[in-house]
């Protein structure tokens, strides 16, 4: 062990002497060795009061095996990965395709300290194999390294891979550095671009969505309201099919909450749910619930962003407003600051099963959450979207975000067991959700999961179950819950019966509007002279932002959206970004206003 270190750093120290200084001048805190079940090393990190395994904790290497052949079997000519861990994957990858260039980024400097013990770099930075390592934790020198990597291709087809621990611990780095890099690549190959800012359509809805706010109050006036109460997520995976008759037996013995077009399912076979939840912002959402038979009563949990067409298409006995993003936040804080409990999972499952546990809701039961399309399919029948699907076809069909019918080829989707020990396909999406759901377990010790979800892959934490003999011998010997009138009177006891919280964000708005008009009028005329006095600008610009900052909207909202698109103007002078900043968040709150004023959600002052 002591030569493979010594032997490291004398390559570190050959590759660059900075990062021989780092990681030579760093103490291990939060990282340390340990085995998986297979005997086969790995790493544990400390991370928000839990333990997370680096690789996988039964068969690191059989995992590898499967990440590389994801990340291999498209005709991308970059593989960008996000962790290095013990250099299981790299080593799998270059083992079977060595004309690819790899760019990896390890954030975490103790993780690869603790690594340089037991794998020796030279195993893989050896001339033969085009690999790159950076070893950042913040995106902009990862963006700026990767720009400067790939600056003589020609040809830019990359692949992102994050190791499922990274996407726990660097969820919000890894979802810059892609949003930062996939925009650099529209920029660079002239694509059109559309700025996330100004029109997404998330954007938008939340426009749309603020009229609906009175009649709102917020999800944590829930929490901890339903201490012990068992709580079934479900979702509208394949595997829903076994527990629908069983489920129409429950009734108010757990809290059914149905997931996205979980509903659709539930409705389709005469299953009355408690609530549903909703934060997808396209149009498809709302056709969901549009034509729902049996469901006539139903309390809403929502994100600002979801797409208007909910509400459009149904009524609901109460609406509770989740902390999903930021605007979700503003609007919580700029009444109590308490109410910032930001969580926004990879689906709206995840979403639905943080706040079940909130509530206190214990055991809480996965149903309908297969994250692989089980038996060839991907949605449960009676779904609003599900489409016959053969298993034996060579594709799956399903619709995308537009509602329109796609064709997924299963050659090009990865393989993995299920709990049941089988073959099943699945995705990077799927995958994706099934580490936030094992996150959501992990923030929750003293709460009990259960995987109810037949076919579907394995949810670390959970303990899987027969549903239906669950239901028999545990759930219908529970006493009846009155869900319902609890709701109601918490929801008519808080939400909020007038205009206020509204109003509080249009003079937000206009506050804001009025400072960046003053700045930008500033910019024009210093912009004139003959010679641009750099300091006089930083000074005045400094003042005002001060005074911007001391808007929460602007603080909480405008600047977290901005980070996403400010890198637009990297080459500018210095001069010009500054400009170009304010004109951006200018025009930003112009839009908003006009858009405000066009559809009355208020009246002018």
């Amino acid at each position: 062990m002591a030569d493979t270190y010594r032997k490291n750093l004398r390559c570190l120290k050959n590759m660059s002497n900075e990062v021989y200084n780092r990681v030579n001048n760093l103490n291990i805190k939060s990282v340390s060795i340990c085995k998986s079940k297979n005997n086969q090393l790995n790493l544990v990190k400390r991370f928000e009061n839990r333990e997370i395994y680096i690789n996988s904790t039964y068969n690191p290497s059989e995992q590898a095996k499967y990440i590389a052949e994801y990340a291999l079997k498209d005709d991308n000519n970059i593989v960008f990965i996000f962790g290095l861990g013990m250099a299981y994957e790299i080593k799998e990858m270059i083992k079977k395709d060595r004309n690819k260039k790899y760019i990896i980024c390890e954030p975490d400097m103790e993780i690869f300290k603790v690594m340089l013990n037991y794998v020796e770099l030279e195993s893989f930075f050896n001339g033969n194999n085009d690999i790159s390592l950076l070893l950042y934790n913040n995106s902009a020198e990862i963006v700026d390294n990767f720009k400067a990597i790939i600056k003589n291709e020609d040809n830019l087809n990359i692949k992102f891979i994050n190791l499922p621990s990274y996407a726990i611990c660097y969820k919000d780095l890894i979802n810059e550095v892609q949003l930062k890099i996939g925009e650099f690549i529209n920029i660079t190959s002239n694509n059109v671009f559309t700025s996330l800012f100004f029109y997404n359509k998330w954007y938008e809805n939340f426009i749309t969505n603020i009229s609906n706010f009175s009649e709102t109050t917020n999800i944590e006036e829930l929490f901890g309201k339903f201490k012990n109460v068992p709580g079934i997520v479900i979702g509208a995976g394949p595997s829903l099919k076994y527990n629908l008759e069983i489920l129409k037996s429950i009734g108010n013995k757990a809290i059914l909450a149905a997931a996205g077009s979980g509903i659709s399912t539930l409705d389709s076979h005469d299953i009355q749910a408690h609530m549903w939840g909703a934060v997808d912002g396209n149009e498809t959402e709302g056709r969901i619930v549009e034509d729902l038979k049996v469901n006539k009563e139903l309390m809403l949990m929502y994100s600002l962003i979801v797409h208007p067409s909910v509400f459009e298409c149904k009524s609901f006995t109460s609406k509770f407003l989740l902390c999903n993003n930021v605007d979700d936040v503003y609007f919580k804080t700029r009444k109590d600051k308490s109410l910032n409990t930001l969580y926004s999972g990879s689906s709206i499952t995840n979403v639905v099963a943080y706040n079940l546990a909130a509530m206190g809701c214990n055991p809480i039961i996965f149903l309908g959450q297969d994250c692989c399309y089980s038996r060839g399919k991907n949605y449960a029948e009676g779904s609003k979207f599900y489409i016959e699907n053969s298993e034996d076809s060579g594709t799956i069909a399903r619709l995308n975000e537009n509602g329109e019918e796609i064709n997924e080829e299963k050659d090009k989707l990865m393989k993995v067991l299920n709990r049941n020990g089988e073959e099943v396909y699945t995705d990077k999406g799927f995958l994706t959700i099934k580490i936030a759901m094992e996150d959501v377990i992990k923030r929750f010790p003293n709460t009990r999961f259960l995987n109810g979800t037949q076919d579907g892959l394995n949810i670390e934490g959970a303990e899987n179950i027969d549903f239906n003999k669950y239901c028999t011998e545990d759930i219908f010997n529970n006493k009846e819950y009155n869900f319902n009138e609890i709701v109601r009177e918490i929801y008519l006891n808080n939400k909020e019966n007038d205009n206020s919280t509204l109003v509080m964000f249009k003079t937000d708005l206009n506050d804001i509007t009025k400072k960046l008009q003053v700045l930008v009028g500033f910019l024009g005329e210093e912009e004139k002279s003959e010679r641009i006095d750099i300091g006089k600008i930083k000074s005045f610009v400094e003042i005002k932002e001060k005074e911007l900052m001391a808007i929460s909207y602007y603080s909480i909202v405008l600047m977290f959206k901005f980070s996403f698109v400010k890198h637009i103007y990297g080459n500018k002078s210095e001069f010009d970004k500054i400009k170009y900043k304010y004109l951006t968040l200018l025009n930003t709150c112009n839009f908003l206003n006009n858009t405000m004023k066009q559809m009355g959600i208020l009246e002018e002052n």
